[in-house]
């Protein structure tokens, strides 16, 4: 997140997408490749990954918010 505060509003937007999209390929990829194995019931694996996605992406979202907060406002609005 500190290496996009720089960036223009869409090209955050753009990086927050991109690791949301690679953070669900790689969950998939765990459950395609964990789902055939034996001892492991497929549903189970389905809702617990879903349930990482989702806290994951929860606590990114009050990360940056938090973010947000410690670097401030910027110095060049009328809100400083």
């Amino acid at each position: 997140m500190l290496r996009t505060t720089h960036l223009e509003p869409g090209a955050v937007m753009l990086a927050a997408f991109g690791g949301l999209a690679m953070k669900a390929i790689i969950l998939l990829l765990a459950l395609f490749t964990l789902g055939g194995a034996p001892g492991l019931h497929r549903m189970s694996l389905a809702v617990t990954m879903l349930v990482v996605f989702i806290t994951t992406t929860a606590a990114e979202a009050w990360a940056g918010q938090k973010l947000q907060i410690l670097i401030g406002a910027d110095p060049g609005s009328t809100d400083a």
